[in-house]
């Protein structure tokens, strides 16, 4: 009797082979890119040999795909590669075939070549961008959650994927400073002008752009300026932030010195400004961050928002306020720790202070009326008095 050929090795191996393949295709090929079976050999440690790689090749697309593409099938292709849509795979199955037939390679033309090929992944980079910042905007998962769930999604793609809420340290970014043009991957005007603002920024100069909102047609009009025509807002741009769900510019906007904040998704034509002089344009360049009240060197983005409720531009200044002391959670929902405990008022009711826009604390401060009081400066518990009269005046005149 003739020795028993043991096949548990080859099989092993042929099994480890695939395994490493497919790492490196979930790896190294997307929607954007693919490998040729010569630049698989190259990254894999499994095998040298190109006629084993690509018989393993055979047998995982044998495996992991329908064995015919009928036009329908597309989405049940893992890996696809140039002429998955031709049924090469099905031709090099008869023509093997009839080389085995004929006993003979040599007189027979070439296999068609499996060539280019990809991982299907089960998000492209525009879902992964879309899911990535529902995360990044929900207001029911802590920064730790977030980053941890941004980054295991992250990984669902291949190296080449980058998402642009992480910054280069793999850290989640709390502003959008610093995306590189090539990261976001849908052409819409919003990343028309996000993309030119941050060249503006890196270039130190000014932008200028219509401010718009919108109208009783639900479509979006220029403000106006005092002669009825679009008005061209001038300013210096500084930083860029996310907040609920949007993005704003931190700017100034000449000829004032302040901080000016604008949606970004409410402007349009954006442009980086010139200066005429005559027959030429020269640039015009920002002004010094040194010269704008309101904004700080290092830049942080947390403390801006925070200072800054629902983006109100006016200067922040230190809030006294008498809190319920069962109702923290809504100060850590707004200000997360940017908060400073002062001390009991009654068994009741703390002090504590926040920095904050003086005209966003008076809206505040309402909403949450029936726990928070402003104690102080006098002027904003006076700006709420006055709201409050004119709100319950104007409820009274319906009844």
């Amino acid at each position: 009797m003739g020795k028993k050929v043991d096949n548990s090795k080859a099989q092993y191996l042929l099994v480890e082979r695939a395994f490493e393949i497919l790492n490196k295709l979930k790896e190294n090929t997307d929607e954007t890119k693919t490998l040729t079976q010569a630049e698989i050999l190259k990254i894999i440690s499994t095998t040298k040999n190109a006629r084993t790689l690509s018989s393993t090749i055979d047998k995982m697309l044998s495996a992991l795909n329908p064995p015919e593409y009928d036009g329908e099938n597309s989405d049940e292709f893992r890996i696809q590669y140039k002429g998955w849509d031709q049924n090469i795979m099905s031709k090099r199955s008869d023509i093997k075939e009839e080389m085995e037939e004929r006993k003979t390679i040599a007189k027979y033309k070439k296999l068609p070549s499996i060539t280019d090929l990809r991982f299907v992944h089960d998000f492209t980079f525009d879902e992964l961008d879309s899911v990535i910042e529902g995360i990044y905007f929900s207001k029911t998962i802590n920064d730790a959650q977030r980053e941890r769930l941004v980054k295991k999604i992250v990984n669902l793609s291949s190296k080449n994927y980058k998402s642009k809420y992480i910054d280069s340290n793999g850290k989640l970014r709390n502003n959008i400073e610093g995306i590189q043009e090539n990261l976001f991957t849908k052409k819409s005007e919003l990343t028309q002008n996000i993309n030119i603002i941050q060249q503006a920024m890196k270039d130190n100069i000014k932008i200028s752009f219509y401010f718009n909102g919108y109208n009783a047609d639900k479509k979006l009009e220029p403000a106006k300026d005092k002669f009825g025509k679009n008005k061209e807002y001038v300013v210096s741009p500084y930083h860029m932030v996310a907040y609920n769900g949007k993005y704003y510019l931190i700017a100034n906007t000449d000829p004032f010195k302040n901080v000016s904040i604008y949606r970004i998704d409410l402007m349009s034509a954006v442009n980086k400004k010139g200066m005429d002089t005559g027959n030429s344009k020269e640039i015009a360049r920002r002004k010094p961050v040194r010269d704008i009240k309101g904004l700080s060197e290092p830049w942080d983005a947390s403390a801006f928002i925070s200072a800054h409720l629902n983006m109100f531009y006016d200067e922040p200044q230190t809030i006294r306020l008498k809190i319920r002391n069962d109702r923290y959670t809504i100060l850590h929902d707004w200000f997360g720790e940017r908060y400073e405990f002062k001390g009991k008022v009654d068994a009741e009711y703390d002090e504590v202070t926040v920095v904050c826009s003086p005209e966003a604390m008076v809206y505040w401060a309402m909403q949450y009326s029936d726990y928070v009081e402003v104690i102080g400066p006098r002027d904003v518990r006076k700006k709420i008095a006055k709201k409050c009269k004119e709100l319950g005046d104007r409820y009274e005149r319906c009844i």
